[in-house]
């Protein structure tokens, strides 16, 4: 435990060239269930404050009870009020001891009421749920309901997707309080992704297929895809933008505008360090925003957050891993844009703190004369790995600047120098097996770094 830890800060320590944030605001709860467990949504809402949606625990309870939870800060990360519900269900699991409301998501009304959705078990009995309050928290409506995915507000209706029998999805219409005003079968599709657009275009993925709908449910067109994406934002051509292992463009017939490869995403990725996918948005000069967590398959547990900001175009602004000292977690759960700069929400599962970290527009916490500054990538490819003997350090386009090796323990072993390089090997035969970091400064002072394993 203590050398995972370790290497966990060595490789968050150097790994990132972002740095500082404006302000922090630490949330008043631990985070103890890893990733994506206990923050369920983060939003911006309609009077330029952020809401969190978090699951809780009520220490007070006798069994292992859970909570629908709502944070509200201010535009300057300043708490407003914090409310918690059980919204009656009292009843643990006889089997599990485990009861109570986890919510899933929510989304701000025209009204400013928050409009939510959640599962709960009860007894022997698992349901879900769609809960109501007002602009501060008070409760208005509960109901269980069918398992409705996706809820989203476009042009003041409520739509959302519900699937039957793994088969079959039907495009549904709530109203205000959860209500079911309309359903449509979806033609060929049984997909839990949805995208409806200001031009009430419908936009699902399913199997290896984007579909584009009308409000009825009929299919118009659609186009194959070779990968699953995870999610979906409306764009300037009225079409759809979609993310995950790929990043993909599409008017409004889904023809591929451009799409971009996962090596040229992810240039940090590996055999061992995979990124995980968790949130896109179109952002108001209609670039996109996506980000999520590095997962380590090696120790299993280890995360640290990136954010990436690419044109409409599908060219690079800015973005990369983060460090603590600029993002203090170990996964991001949630980034939202706000007029000067955008705020995000993640955990550490290290020290279990929560924390929303408002940074510039550019990505960073210090600002610059431009509202987007590109930052350069020092991007490379080390192999073989796990190394014996030679390693090859091949990069994706010369590089003047600085190599070093460093062990498990923080030591430098190795540092070498390098003139417009495209191509170094670095012998690793006198130097024991084990875990290294491979860490590549270029001239302009920028860092990158990889784990690679000495066999």
């Amino acid at each position: 435990m203590k050398m995972r830890y370790f290497l966990t800060l060595l490789f968050l320590s150097i790994t990132t060239f972002l740095s500082a944030q404006i302000w922090t605001a630490e949330v008043p709860y631990k985070t103890t269930f890893g990733l994506a467990t206990e923050i369920r949504d983060f939003i911006k809402t309609d009077d330029n404050g952020f809401l969190v949606l978090i699951q809780t625990r009520d220490s007070t309870a006798t069994f292992n009870k859970s909570l629908h939870t709502m944070i509200k800060y201010n535009a300057e990360g300043e708490l407003e009020w914090n409310k918690s519900y059980d919204l009656g269900v009292d009843i643990p699991n006889p089997f599990t001891n485990n009861g109570g409301v986890s919510p899933i998501e929510v989304i701000q009304l025209s009204n400013d009421n928050y409009f939510m959705k959640g599962q709960s078990v009860k007894d022997t009995v698992n349901s879900f749920y769609i809960f109501v309050t007002n602009s501060t928290g008070d409760s208005l409506s509960f109901q269980t309901t069918e398992d409705f995915h996706n809820a989203q507000l476009v042009n003041n209706r409520i739509w959302a997707l519900r699937r039957e029998n793994l088969q079959q999805s039907f495009l549904s219409e709530l109203d205000e309080l959860g209500n079911l005003v309309g359903e449509y079968p979806m033609e060929n599709t049984n997909s839990l992704n949805l995208l409806v657009t200001p031009n009430e275009s419908v936009f699902t993925r399913t199997n290896l297929f984007f579909r584009k709908h009308n409000l009825v449910g009929e299919m118009l067109t659609e186009q194959d895809t070779d990968y699953v994406p995870r999610f979906f934002a409306n764009n300037e051509l009225e079409g759809m933008t979609a993310f995950g292992e790929k990043f993909t463009k599409l008017d409004a017939n889904l023809n591929i505008i451009w799409e971009l490869e996962y090596d040229d995403l992810y240039p940090w990725a590996n055999t061992s360090i995979t990124p995980n996918y968790k949130g896109l948005f179109r952002t108001t000069s209609d670039d996109y925003i996506f980000y999520g967590s590095v997962y380590d398959d090696f120790f299993l547990d280890f995360r640290f957050p990136y954010i990436y900001k690419y044109s409409k175009d599908g060219e690079y602004i800015w973005g990369g891993t983060y460090s603590m000292n600029t993002l203090p977690y170990t996964y991001v759960a949630g980034v939202v844009e706000v007029e000067d700069g955008i705020v995000t929400i993640g955990g550490n599962v290290f020290d279990e703190k929560i924390q929303l970290v408002k940074l510039y527009p550019n990505g960073l916490g210090v600002p610059t004369n431009t509202t987007d500054l590109p930052l350069p990538k020092t991007d490379f490819h080390v192999f073989p790995n796990p190394v014996n003997n030679q390693l090859t350090i091949d990069f994706t386009e010369a590089i003047t600047g600085q190599i070093q090796l460093i062990n498990a323990q923080g030591k430098i072993m190795i540092t070498e120098n390098i003139a417009f390089s495209e191509i170094h090997k670095m012998s690793l035969q006198d130097y024991p097996v084990g875990l290294y970091v491979v860490k590549v400064r270029s001239e302009e002072g920028f860092f990158t770094s990889q784990i690679i394993t000495k066999e």
